[in-house]
């Protein structure tokens, strides 16, 4: 399910791929894998509140080939390129409602103020862009991740760049759905998408047996 870093770019990586760690126990970090016009495979992942990241990947990643042809793949991977060239400045959030990205050009449209994006919706995000729709969100429940929801508040709380209005704006959304790295990744190896919560939730909890701590 799960490959090594080292093998992306050889001749079953079809261009894009979807990345994920592990940090600790319960603790994972996703991105999109991509590789350029020349050859190159870059990670690009959302990393924090405005801190969109693209940079060769850590050899703690691991990648899962999506069940997408090689078409879209490409598309997708060129997508990438265009997202790392316009250098956004994307809010972390719990909702994502209102924020687009442009297929064309790679430029985010930001939402109201308050949603933004995590690690993992930033994937959903890019993958909207070109209607390709990964799960079937209105079957997440609400109110299952408040506590991380809380503890991510506090820890923006210390940073210069969050406003008021920001952490305000978060604390209303608390209990929003929370689409998890584990299960994101996961359900972009099934088939057909969109894939529901049951399925998602089942591939996340095998993807994670196979992630080192």
């Amino acid at each position: 399910m799960l490959n090594d870093i080292g093998a992306a770019g050889g001749r079953a990586f079809k261009s894009f791929a979807l990345a994920i760690r592990a940090f600790g126990p319960d603790h994972y970090h996703s991105g999109m894998l991509y590789q350029t016009k020349d050859g190159q495979v870059m990670l690009l992942h959302l990393a924090d509140n405005f801190d969109l990241r693209n940079e060769a990947p850590s050899e703690r990643y691991k990648w899962a080939e999506p069940s997408l042809t090689t078409s879209r793949c490409k598309l997708l991977a060129v997508l990438c390129a265009k997202i790392a060239s316009q250098d956004p400045k994307i809010p972390y959030g719990f909702d994502k409602t209102g924020i687009s990205i442009n297929s064309s050009t790679g430029a985010v449209t930001p939402g109201p103020e308050g949603k933004g994006l995590t690690c993992a919706s930033f994937i959903m995000a890019t993958l909207d862009a070109y209607g390709m729709r990964l799960l079937k969100e209105d079957e997440w429940p609400r109110n299952s991740h408040e506590q991380w929801q809380n503890a991510t508040i506090e820890r923006l709380k210390a940073r210069e760049e969050v406003t008021e209005e920001q952490l305000a704006a978060l604390q209303k959304d608390t209990g929003a759905c929370r689409f998890v790295p584990q299960e994101v990744v996961g359900a972009s190896t099934a088939k057909p998408w969109p894939v529901g919560y049951e399925k998602a939730t089942m591939l996340g909890i095998v993807l994670q047996t196979h992630l080192p701590n």
